[in-house]
C-alpha cells in the first residue's frame, strides 16, 4: 500500500502535473519507498526521444509510506481533475494498494475539517511504453538562467528553428538558432556556469518541440538549469519548489 500526505503543497503538485497534461494523456507512474516519479512523452510524430519526468522526493510529503516498489499508469488529465478537488487551504492525501485499479483522495479543509474524496481508475496500457531513464547520475556541466529571462530567450529562437545549439565556456553561454544568437555573461550576473573549464569549452541541443509545456515550466521556478554530460542526454531542470523537478530529457 501507499499513502502520500500534503499538508501544505497540493497547489503546487497541482501546478507541477499541469505541464504534463498539455502534453500528453497518459504518464507511467513509478513509486518506492524513496520516491514518486511521473514519466512521460509528446506525440511520437513529433520526437520519439524527448521525455519529461516529473520527480518528487519521500522528503515532499508531510507522511510518506509505501511499502513496495511498482509501477502503474495514470490519466493525466483524470489526475489533474482529482488533483483540483483540492482547495489552496486543504491537505491532501493520495492512497492506493499494490495490484489495486484505483487510487483515491482525501482532501481535508484546515479551517472547517470538511472532507471531501474521489476516485480514479488506473489505466489498463500505455502505447509503446516508455523506460525510466537513468536519473541518479552527475552532469558534467550546469549552466543556470533566471526562468522569465530563459522564456523570452526560447521563445525568441523558435522564430528561428525548432532547434537549439548551446555552447558554454567558464565565462559565457552562448545559445543560437539557425543564424540567430544570443550570449549571457557571467560577469554582468546573466547566468551560472558551473564544471566548465576555460581550455574545456562544452556545447549541447536541446529541441523546442514541447515549446508550450517548457513554458508553462519555467513559471513555477525562478531559475532553470541546462545540464550536460558526456555520456547520456542533455536536461534542462525547472525546480518546482518544495514539490520536486520537472526535468526535459532531449535526445
Amino acid at each position: 500500500m501507499f499513502e502520500l500526505q500534503l499538508n501544505q503543497g497540493a497547489v503546487l503538485l497541482r501546478k507541477a502535473v499541469a505541464p504534463l497534461v498539455d502534453l500528453a494523456d497518459f504518464a507511467d507512474v513509478e513509486i518506492s519507498p524513496e520516491e514518486v516519479i511521473l514519466l512521460t512523452a509528446g506525440n511520437p510524430a513529433i520526437s520519439e526521444e524527448d521525455f519529461v519526468v516529473l520527480r518528487i522526493p519521500e522528503s515532499t510529503f508531510a507522511r510518506f509510506v509505501c511499502d513496495f516498489a511498482g509501477s502503474f499508469v495514470l490519466n493525466l488529465r483524470r489526475l489533474y481533475s482529482n488533483l483540483n478537488r483540492a482547495g489552496d487551504d486543504d491537505a491532501l492525501t493520495i492512497h492506493g494498494d499494490d495490484g489495486d485499479d484505483l487510487i483515491g483522495f482525501v482532501t481535508v479543509n484546515s479551517g472547517t475539517g470538511e472532507f471531501g474524496f474521489s476516485e480514479m481508475e488506473l489505466s489498463e496500457s500505455y502505447a509503446e511504453g516508455l523506460d525510466l531513464p537513468e536519473l541518479d547520475y552527475e552532469y558534467r556541466a550546469i549552466i543556470g538562467i533566471p526562468s522569465e529571462e530563459f522564456r523570452h530567450l526560447i521563445i525568441h529562437l523558435h522564430y528561428f528553428g525548432n532547434s537549439v545549439s548551446v555552447h558554454a565556456t567558464d565565462t559565457e553561454v552562448q545559445f543560437s538558432a539557425v543564424n540567430e544568437e544570443v550570449v549571457y555573461r557571467t560577469e554582468l550576473g546573466e547566468c551560472i556556469i558551473g564544471g566548465v573549464q576555460h581550455e574545456h569549452p562544452v556545447s549541447l541541443i536541446f529541441s523546442l518541440h514541447f515549446l508550450s509545456v517548457i513554458l508553462n515550466a519555467c513559471l513555477l521556478s525562478n531559475i532553470v538549469w541546462l545540464l550536460q554530460s558526456d555520456d547520456l542526454p542533455p536536461m534542462l531542470n525547472c525546480p518546482v519548489g518544495s514539490i520536486g523537478n520537472l526535468m526535459f530529457y532531449f535526445h
